[in-house]
């Protein structure tokens, strides 16, 4: 397996982008080149419809923080082609929106709110996106877990 602690120059070199471990902890590891990924399988690996969702969300999300990370208003990272996708792929992605949210607060309230049709977010806590991640994170643990 190739070694990711060193980081290339090269815009076009492989980068790994995250990994994945199916039900039998078999790490698959997504690179990408360019505008293209990567995704390295273990041969004898078994994967279910619920660990390809979550590879599709995680790539789209990465292509959606990419695309958004310029973006100064908040509408338009909501407007994205790439968000779009997300939710279309309905509530069934909202684990894969909290454990990204756990690993890193950022801007998927909407879609935790347009996806689950709540919002536990107070409004003395709108805006600041500490508190908001808190509030989705403790609304997961009673409804998803």
């Amino acid at each position: 397996m190739a070694n990711f602690g060193k980081r290339s120059l090269n815009r076009n070199a492989k980068k790994p982008i995250f990994a994945l471990k199916n039900k039998q902890m078999q790490q698959m590891v997504v690179t990408k080149t360019g505008d293209d990924y990567l995704i390295k399988i273990p041969g004898e690996a078994n994967t279910d419809e619920v660990f390809f969702s979550e590879l599709r969300f995680r790539i789209l999300a990465e292509k959606w923080k990419e695309q958004s990370r310029f973006f100064s208003f908040a509408q338009d990272r909501f407007r994205s082609e790439v968000y779009e996708e997300i939710l279309k792929m309905g509530p069934d992605v909202l684990p894969f929106i909290v454990r990204d949210l756990e690993q890193s607060p950022g801007w998927w309230f909407h879609a935790l709110k347009t996806l689950s049709g709540e919002n536990p977010v107070p409004k003395e806590h709108q805006g600041n996106i500490h508190l908001m991640t808190q509030d989705w994170l403790q609304w997961a643990k009673r409804h998803l877990r």
